[in-house]
Protein backbone atom coordinates (compact mmCIF):
# COMPACT_ATOMS: atom_id res chain seq x y z
CA UNK A 1 0.00 0.00 0.00
CA UNK A 2 1.50 3.27 -0.56
CA UNK A 3 2.73 5.58 1.99
CA UNK A 4 -0.01 7.98 1.46
CA UNK A 5 -3.38 5.45 2.09
CA UNK A 6 -0.60 4.24 5.38
CA UNK A 7 -0.74 7.73 6.31
CA UNK A 8 -4.03 8.46 5.92
CA UNK A 9 -5.16 4.88 7.72
CA UNK A 10 -3.03 6.18 10.61
CA UNK A 11 -4.72 9.42 11.14
CA UNK A 12 -7.89 8.37 10.84
CA UNK A 13 -7.44 5.20 13.01
CA UNK A 14 -7.61 7.63 16.00
CA UNK A 15 -10.82 9.17 15.15
CA UNK A 16 -13.92 7.00 16.62
CA UNK A 17 -15.75 4.32 14.38
CA UNK A 18 -18.93 6.13 13.70
CA UNK A 19 -19.67 4.35 10.35
CA UNK A 20 -22.21 1.44 11.05
CA UNK A 21 -22.85 -1.62 8.64
CA UNK A 22 -26.01 -0.46 6.98
CA UNK A 23 -24.31 2.89 5.89
CA UNK A 24 -21.08 1.18 4.74
CA UNK A 25 -22.90 -1.09 2.72
CA UNK A 26 -24.56 2.31 0.95
CA UNK A 27 -20.95 3.59 0.57
CA UNK A 28 -19.76 0.63 -1.24
CA UNK A 29 -22.46 0.58 -3.57
CA UNK A 30 -22.11 4.02 -4.19
CA UNK A 31 -18.49 3.14 -5.02
CA UNK A 32 -18.91 0.46 -7.06
CA UNK A 33 -21.85 2.47 -9.37
CA UNK A 34 -18.93 5.36 -9.50
CA UNK A 35 -16.49 2.89 -10.70
CA UNK A 36 -18.45 1.38 -13.23
CA UNK A 37 -19.96 4.59 -13.92
CA UNK A 38 -16.29 6.23 -14.53
CA UNK A 39 -15.77 2.56 -16.85
CA UNK A 40 -18.63 3.41 -19.04
CA UNK A 41 -17.66 7.22 -19.32
CA UNK A 42 -13.66 6.14 -20.06
CA UNK A 43 -14.31 3.49 -22.07
CA UNK A 44 -13.99 5.33 -25.52
CA UNK A 45 -11.08 7.80 -24.95
CA UNK A 46 -8.92 5.66 -22.40
CA UNK A 47 -10.00 1.98 -22.44
CA UNK A 48 -6.91 1.04 -19.85
CA UNK A 49 -8.30 3.27 -17.09
CA UNK A 50 -11.98 1.68 -18.30
CA UNK A 51 -11.17 -1.55 -17.90
CA UNK A 52 -9.76 -0.77 -14.38
CA UNK A 53 -12.59 1.16 -13.46
CA UNK A 54 -14.56 -1.85 -14.46
CA UNK A 55 -12.33 -3.99 -12.72
CA UNK A 56 -12.64 -1.94 -9.24
CA UNK A 57 -16.69 -1.48 -9.89
CA UNK A 58 -16.97 -5.23 -10.21
CA UNK A 59 -14.94 -6.00 -6.97
CA UNK A 60 -16.77 -3.42 -4.76
CA UNK A 61 -20.20 -4.52 -5.85
CA UNK A 62 -19.34 -8.34 -5.45
CA UNK A 63 -17.49 -7.73 -2.09
CA UNK A 64 -20.90 -5.79 -0.78
CA UNK A 65 -23.35 -8.84 -2.42
CA UNK A 66 -21.33 -11.43 -0.87
CA UNK A 67 -20.97 -9.80 3.23
CA UNK A 68 -23.40 -10.73 5.77
CA UNK A 69 -24.26 -7.22 6.28
CA UNK A 70 -27.70 -4.74 5.19
CA UNK A 71 -27.48 -4.90 1.65
CA UNK A 72 -25.55 -8.04 1.27
CA UNK A 73 -27.64 -10.62 -1.00
CA UNK A 74 -25.43 -13.88 0.01
CA UNK A 75 -23.95 -14.15 3.38
CA UNK A 76 -20.46 -15.79 2.30
CA UNK A 77 -18.41 -13.70 4.37
CA UNK A 78 -18.75 -11.71 7.90
CA UNK A 79 -18.58 -7.78 7.83
CA UNK A 80 -14.97 -8.05 9.29
CA UNK A 81 -13.67 -10.25 6.53
CA UNK A 82 -15.25 -7.56 4.38
CA UNK A 83 -13.21 -4.87 5.86
CA UNK A 84 -10.52 -7.12 5.70
CA UNK A 85 -11.33 -7.03 1.47
CA UNK A 86 -12.06 -3.17 1.65
CA UNK A 87 -8.72 -2.60 2.70
CA UNK A 88 -7.08 -4.71 -0.22
CA UNK A 89 -9.47 -2.90 -2.43
CA UNK A 90 -8.02 0.22 -2.08
CA UNK A 91 -4.73 -0.64 -2.11
CA UNK A 92 -5.46 -2.55 -5.56
CA UNK A 93 -7.22 0.68 -6.57
CA UNK A 94 -3.94 3.10 -6.11
CA UNK A 95 -2.06 0.87 -7.86
CA UNK A 96 -3.74 -0.33 -11.28
CA UNK A 97 -3.07 2.65 -12.94
CA UNK A 98 0.73 1.69 -12.45
CA UNK A 99 -0.14 -1.59 -13.80
CA UNK A 100 -2.20 -0.73 -16.45
CA UNK A 101 0.45 1.98 -17.67
CA UNK A 102 -1.14 4.99 -17.35
CA UNK A 103 -0.01 6.30 -14.10
CA UNK A 104 1.31 9.72 -15.77
CA UNK A 105 -2.41 10.27 -17.11
CA UNK A 106 -4.62 12.12 -15.74
CA UNK A 107 -7.17 9.79 -15.30
CA UNK A 108 -5.10 8.26 -12.77
CA UNK A 109 -6.15 10.87 -10.15
CA UNK A 110 -9.77 9.09 -9.84
CA UNK A 111 -8.09 6.25 -9.03
CA UNK A 112 -6.21 8.33 -5.98
CA UNK A 113 -8.86 9.71 -5.39
CA UNK A 114 -11.39 6.35 -5.18
CA UNK A 115 -8.57 4.94 -3.28
CA UNK A 116 -8.32 7.58 -0.93
CA UNK A 117 -11.81 7.47 0.23
CA UNK A 118 -11.95 3.82 0.33
CA UNK A 119 -9.12 4.22 3.09
CA UNK A 120 -11.36 6.47 4.67
CA UNK A 121 -14.31 4.17 4.68
CA UNK A 122 -13.15 1.03 6.10
CA UNK A 123 -10.69 3.01 8.79
CA UNK A 124 -13.71 4.44 9.63
CA UNK A 125 -16.34 1.56 10.22
CA UNK A 126 -16.86 0.23 12.94
CA UNK A 127 -16.92 -3.89 12.06
CA UNK A 128 -17.58 -4.74 15.57
CA UNK A 129 -21.12 -3.89 14.71
CA UNK A 130 -21.65 -7.68 13.66
CA UNK A 131 -25.13 -9.47 12.91
CA UNK A 132 -24.95 -10.48 16.79
CA UNK A 133 -25.05 -6.65 17.61
CA UNK A 134 -27.41 -5.14 15.72
CA UNK A 135 -31.12 -5.68 15.56
CA UNK A 136 -32.78 -7.03 12.14
CA UNK A 137 -33.89 -5.08 9.41
CA UNK A 138 -37.07 -4.95 8.72
CA UNK A 139 -37.56 -4.92 5.11
CA UNK A 140 -41.09 -3.37 3.57
CA UNK A 141 -43.27 -6.14 1.28
CA UNK A 142 -43.67 -4.96 -1.52
CA UNK A 143 -45.33 -7.90 -2.89
CA UNK A 144 -49.19 -7.24 -4.71
CA UNK A 145 -51.35 -8.89 -2.05
CA UNK A 146 -54.98 -9.50 -2.05
CA UNK A 147 -56.92 -8.21 0.85
CA UNK A 148 -59.66 -9.66 1.92
CA UNK A 149 -63.07 -7.81 1.38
Amino acid sequence: MPITQRILGAALGRLPKFISPAQHAFIDYAMAATFLAAGAALWKRHRRAGISAFLCGSAAAVNGIITDYPGGLFAMIDFETHGQVDASLAGITIALPRLMGFSSDRQSRFFDLEATLQTAAATLTDYGQGQAGRAPIKMPDFSRKRRAA
